[in-house]
């Protein structure tokens, strides 16, 4: 399915609600496929946040936008 949409969420950290990144996913003009992204600030990586903001990412793309497929 194609997706016509471009979801992005802020990451905000869960103690102190300070922004730590985004997460979404988008379909570049030149790519097939959605994909799934996100960016960390440096301070915020290799905590997990990234795995769990992505996993929301997908999980509502799937639920609400009915995109299936996801690189």
């Amino acid at each position: 399915m194609r997706s016509n949409n471009h979801l992005a969420w802020a990451i905000e950290e869960k103690a102190t609600g300070r922004f730590v990144g985004i997460s979404g996913v988008n379909r570049p003009v030149h790519y097939p496929e959605d994909e799934l992204g996100w960016t960390l600030l440096a301070e915020a990586e290799g905590r997990g946040i990234a795995f769990e903001a992505a996993s929301a990412a997908r999980d509502h793309a799937r639920t609400h936008q009915g995109i299936t497929d996801l690189v």
